[in-house]
């Protein structure tokens, strides 16, 4: 299987952003991912997206707040590969069955897309997220409440993949987060931030420790001569 995490932050551009879109959309076709978890995924771009890349499924809900609307953590399936699967987006929230609901401390709603499917005759439980980018306290709040969806979502026979933007690194409460989860995770890929190729890695991708890697990178190519987001993709492939 191949996975892909993609903060796809495109359509907030006036003036450039369907070269960045496109561009996204060429990585997609070059790479072929059978999986991908997106963020920052606007309306617009997803529209976009689902009149080119025809042989995806789009799922997931946006984040439901009337002011906050626009942002969906959507999730891309292979429609060959796919043809079962159940789906929920949950609120980050102390509600988490309620979209647009925050903490009082955050400024965005945050939310997680849920999907239970099977490949080759394993079963999965696939969550793509994107935690806030402001205060650790919220972030922190925000990994409990993945664990407590975890807690009710996964079937004692289903392999966890988790995927997303978390504005974390492994030095943080995150580790935490995969040791409680028992997990592996695509680490020591340095900053998957275009524009600050200082800092540490914050996009993961987190699976099972029964899923076996194969390799797991970082793209740095442009597409269309640009780059198709301030993010790069991180993919893994797994066995």
């Amino acid at each position: 299987m191949k996975i892909m995490t993609f903060n796809i932050k495109n359509s907030y551009s006036l003036f450039n952003w369907k070269k960045k879109i496109d561009s996204a959309i060429s990585l997609i076709n070059n790479e072929d991912p059978d999986i991908i978890g997106t963020q920052e995924l606007t309306k617009k771009a997803k529209k976009h997206i689902g009149r080119i890349l025809t042989n995806y499924i789009i799922v997931g809900k946006p984040r439901g707040s009337f002011l906050f609307s626009n942002e969906y953590n959507c999730v891309l399936l292979k429609k060959k590969l796919f043809k079962e699967y159940s789906t929920k987006t949950y609120s980050l929230s102390n509600n988490i069955d309620k979209l647009g609901t925050k903490f009082k401390s955050a400024v965005f709603p945050r939310i997680c897309t849920v999907l239970h499917l099977t490949y080759k005759s394993k079963k999965y439980l696939i969550i793509n997220t994107h935690l806030d980018n402001a205060l650790e306290i919220n972030r922190i709040k925000q990994l409990n409440k993945l664990n407590e969806i975890i807690d009710i979502e996964k079937q004692e026979d289903e392999l966890l993949i988790i995927m997303g933007d978390f504005n974390m690194t492994l030095r943080s409460d995150l580790r935490l987060f995969k040791e409680r989860n028992n997990l592996n995770c695509t680490n020591n890929l340095d900053s998957t931030l275009i524009d600050f190729p200082k800092r540490k890695q914050i996009d993961y991708i987190f699976t099972s420790k029964d899923i076996k890697f194969v390799n797991y990178y970082k793209i740095v190519k442009k597409y269309n001569d640009t780059y198709a987001s301030d993010h790069y993709p991180v993919v893994l492939i797994t066995k």
